[in-house]
């Protein structure tokens, strides 16, 4: 008898946020793309160890549930706002189309996020985006980026979170690539660099601390906004080296475009460590430099994400 097992491609990922951590969400949800979805509950089987057993085994507890995962998804001109929306907040939006929505650091958020295939559905509760990480290199994929995901807990259901969500046309979706990202430091174009590497943390936890009748977390705790990261440049004279031996504070601006499509992710201040260009062989020399960034400029956030495409609003569909 043939056996209709769940498979990946055919599984959808759908998001819609939530009024609280613990409560969630209902309505009309939309289908976001995505290379891989790791999110779900872990709770550990503990042994219990009590005098005068001898050597059997205590018996078995349930330990308390936890919620973490990633989702690695594309880099995309619409659909990567809905991400950009729950890491940073909600944006401020500006234009009659097409549309600039301008993301920075603001108030927790949290998602109900559905997944499943066939019969088996599940609905992930209080996920929280806490971290993003953006490899740029020469490739000619699509810019990935991988968040950091936790969250309360999760649920099985009968059905799916929204049979019909909306969906993004990919037509209206156009990819933003790797190979085609434009990297400045201090307002000037760099011609030299290699890779980057560029982590974003809110520093979020979950508070396992409070006592109450549920074996899942009851909040998020606030943490420190932190951007991080690395930079691999070729070596060309030692203005770069001596810039990090000096901490100077450059703006750091990452950007695509595709068409009337485009995202700008700056950075207000960013401090190099300072680091010796190693010989590594008979190629080009290389600079790889570790990066933070450190304390904006007075009113201004430290981190800007700016999108612009055709969609008119990040609110959750009606």
């Amino acid at each position: 008898m043939a056996i209709a097992y769940g498979r990946d491609p055919s599984a959808a990922l759908l998001m819609r946020g939530q009024s609280d951590f613990a409560t969630q969400a209902t309505g009309n949800f939309v289908q976001l793309p995505g290379y891989s979805y790791t999110g779900g509950s872990r709770r550990p089987v503990e042994g219990e160890t009590l005098l005068a057993q001898g050597r059997n085994p205590g018996e078995a507890l349930l330990g308390f549930e936890s919620w973490d995962g990633e989702w690695v998804a594309p880099v995309r001109a619409r659909t990567f706002g809905w991400h950009l929306r729950q890491l940073l907040g909600a944006p401020v939006t500006t234009g009659a189309g097409p549309y600039t929505h301008v993301f920075t650091p603001g108030a927790i958020s949290h998602a109900t996020v559905g997944r499943g295939a066939g019969a088996t559905h599940f609905a992930d509760i209080g996920v929280t985006w806490n971290t993003m990480r953006l490899q740029l290199a020469r490739s000619s994929e699509t810019q990935r980026a991988t968040f950091g995901l936790i969250g309360q807990r999760e649920a099985k259901l009968l059905a799916s979170v929204d049979p019909t969500p909306v969906v993004t046309a990919s037509a209206d979706d156009l990819r933003f690539f790797a190979y085609d990202a434009g990297l400045t430091l201090g307002g000037a174009t760099v011609a030299d660099i290699v890779d980057l590497d560029m982590t974003v943390s809110n520093g979020r936890s979950l508070d396992e601390q409070a006592i109450s009748g549920d074996p899942w977390p009851l909040a998020v705790l606030e943490g420190d906004f932190e951007v991080t990261g690395s930079a691999t440049f070729r070596f060309d004279g030692a203005a770069r080296y001596d810039a990090a031996r000096a901490a100077t504070e450059l703006k750091m601006v990452v950007a695509w475009a595709n068409g009337a499509n485009s995202l700008a992710i700056e950075i207000d201040k960013v401090v190099f460590s300072a680091d010796a260009p190693r010989l590594t062989g008979a190629g080009v020399l290389q600079l790889s430099l570790p990066w933070r960034a450190t304390r904006p400029t007075d009113g201004q956030p430290p981190l800007k994400a700016t999108l612009i495409n055709a969609l008119a609003s990040y609110a959750d569909p009606a």
